[in-house]
């Protein structure tokens, strides 16, 4: 995992790229990928794809790229919540309909 934004214009035209049978299942084209981090150290990302090969606009990588921080803070005062309560918290995927 990275620990800086990743854009991938057209997975199936990047020659790194080697997740072919999620492509085929999610039928995404496009990658924006924006670490979530701890102390400097990546724990996950958020991911927002698109069907269509079309770039990120600058107001839209800016916008993904400073919810980050925030989403890390919320997510660990959720943990820390849930685990005062001994709730387990499932993971959450989203995608666009």
């Amino acid at each position: 995992m990275r620990a800086s934004t990743c854009i991938i214009p057209d997975v199936l035209a990047d020659l790194e790229y080697d997740n072919p049978e999620a492509q085929k299942l999610g039928g995404y084209r496009t990658h924006l990928g924006v670490p979530l981090l701890r102390d400097g150290s990546p724990i996950g990302v958020i991911l927002v794809s698109r069907r269509t090969v079309r770039p990120f606009d600058n107001k839209q990588i800016e916008l993904i790229t400073t919810e980050p921080p925030r989403v890390c803070r919320r997510l660990q005062l959720l943990r820390d919540w849930s685990h005062d309560k001994r709730i387990k918290i499932p993971k959450v995927f989203c995608r666009d309909a």
